[in-house]
């Protein structure tokens, strides 16, 4: 599948139907830690649950992306974890395919290809909302 240009992403791991049998049975490429699991960090059981998840991932050569930052404090605690991927209203909240091309052409250091590929969307009119993955290094 991956020579193909697939990637498979398990969304909201430790909730509903995100089963930890998905890393057997897939060659998942990045787990999504659900906003439940990082929502009441640092105060409660929330940070071991992440921080498990989150070293599990990386035993796995998987990447890991933490849904749901909204303080300081919980991307401080991640990053802490070894966690460099996040998603959450601290960085942007989701925003429509129109403002993302306004963003990215009024950004020179974004790549050419990324935005010709966001003003062709908004183009064709496309209004999905854009969850920007901020990658801290």
């Amino acid at each position: 599948m991956n020579e193909l240009g697939v990637r498979i992403s398990v969304d909201d791991l430790g909730t509903g139907y995100s089963s930890l049998s998905y890393l057997k049975q897939f060659p998942i490429d990045k787990l999504k830690i659900d906003r439940a699991f990082v929502k009441d960090m640092p105060h409660a059981d929330d940070g071991v649950i992440a921080s498990s998840i989150i070293a599990l991932s990386d035993a796995l050569g998987i990447t890991v992306i933490a849904e749901g930052v909204e303080t300081q404090d919980q991307l401080d605690l991640l990053f802490e974890f070894g966690c460099e991927q996040y998603q959450g209203y601290f960085f942007s909240r989701p925003i429509s395919a129109d403002k993302l091309v306004h963003l990215l052409e009024a950004d020179g250091n974004v790549d050419q290809t990324l935005r010709r590929l966001a003003r062709a969307k908004a183009r064709d009119k496309l209004r999905a909302l854009v969850f920007i993955n901020v990658v801290r290094r």
